[in-house]
């Protein structure tokens, strides 16, 4: 049995450097639905839920020692100029993949999904939809198992010197991809974890803000990881990733950062997307010597046939702007194979067995 009943999907010690009071134990939030500001909220009540990771005491043990490791390199983190030592470097990253994970939104996400697919494959005895503490316990299992997926990442800790904070929200683990998004050549592709030009940002304070960067796509100039941010539209456009990614809530410290969220509101507001996931149906085409092809179709209107695909896709975060110190790696590469593995970052990546062996490619930056 777990032995605690409140279960926080963020957790406090990530929440605490945003924190109101000198006691951090309240917090400023915005709410979205509401564009309502919210002062001095209790932190204990944020981002929680009773037994929101099940019952299983060693689960529970094992998310504690992420955060635990995480709380202990804290202080180096945010830290102005203190050089990132290895194991500092692979904690942030795995925090980051766990928070990724785990959130409430994440699991609402991956629920969604199934109950959309349990409705088109209508299968008479058998139910594919999944409760949210399911849901959670197979991410959770996927994080364990890809632990070092991000080990390859590069790291900048970016410091705001400017008026306007940095803000965090109720999913503030951001996965998003400058190259693929604005690439006419893969432009409209999925990606995920293992794709080529992935950014992992995360707000670690109202100064500090973490940014995980293929350093085979991009290049951020830093010395010891760390860089300075003078220009304001930097900074919005970190927060307005934490706006768009965001499910309910935003989280700011000082009183007087309201007005810079009300902008951040302003500025985002009808940018967010209606939904986190598109669901794609396919039906048996043709078939002849060994090949099958299908066809996209719309389900309602599909002709009849005894065979179908369904693909499910995530739907990323696509900010107006980027920030200026994120730069196009000179002669940076992918790896690809041509098929739907995509573009990956490393030529072993995603390969299963008897697949074609991945080449390299360059990006023409």
């Amino acid at each position: 049995m777990a032995s605690n009943k409140n279960q926080h999907f963020v957790p406090r010690c990530y929440l605490r450097p945003f924190t109101a009071d000198e006691h951090r134990k309240t917090i400023n939030l915005f709410n979205i639905d509401r564009a309502k500001v919210i002062l001095n909220a209790p932190i204990k009540n944020q981002c929680s839920r009773d037994y929101f990771y099940g019952t299983d005491d060693r689960l529970e043990k094992a998310i504690q020692f992420v955060e635990s490791s995480y709380a202990s390199v804290l202080p180096d983190l945010l830290s102005y100029g203190r050089p990132l030592t290895l194991s500092s470097k692979t904690i942030i990253r795995r925090f980051w993949f766990l928070q990724q994970t785990r959130t409430e939104a994440a699991s609402q996400r991956t629920v969604a999904m199934s109950e959309e697919a349990d409705e088109l494959i209508e299968h008479p005895t058998e139910s594919f939809k999944l409760g949210i503490k399911e849901a959670v316990q197979i991410a959770l299992q996927s994080y364990a198992e890809n632990l070092d997926t991000l080990d390859d990442l590069k790291i900048a800790l970016v410091y705001n010197r400017t008026d306007v904070p940095f803000i965090t929200s109720d999913d503030p683990s951001v996965l998003t991809n400058r190259w693929l998004i604005n690439n006419i050549a893969t432009m409209g592709r999925g990606y995920g974890l293992h794709t080529a030009g992935v950014l992992c940002v995360l707000p670690l304070s109202p100064r500090v803000c973490c940014i995980c960067y293929d350093g085979h796509i991009y290049s951020i100039p830093n010395k010891n990881n760390w860089v300075d941010l003078r220009d304001q539209a930097d900074v919005n456009a970190i927060n307005d990733l934490q706006y768009l990614n965001c499910v309910a809530n935003i989280y700011f410290s000082g009183q007087a950062a309201s007005e810079s969220v009300l902008e951040l509101h302003s500025r985002n507001e009808g940018l967010k997307p209606p939904a986190r996931h598109r669901i794609h149906y396919a039906i048996e085409a043709e078939s002849s010597n060994g090949v099958t092809k299908f066809v996209v179709v719309d389900k309602k209107s599909a002709p009849e046939h005894s065979r179908a695909l369904i693909h499910m896709e995530s739907i990323r975060v696509e900010p107006r702007q980027w920030p200026s110190i994120l730069h196009w790696r000179n002669n940076g590469f992918f790896y690809s194979n041509g098929t739907g593995l995509g573009h990956v970052r490393r030529a072993d990546q995603g390969l299963s067995k008897g697949s074609s062996p991945l080449t390299k490619h360059g990006t023409g930056h």
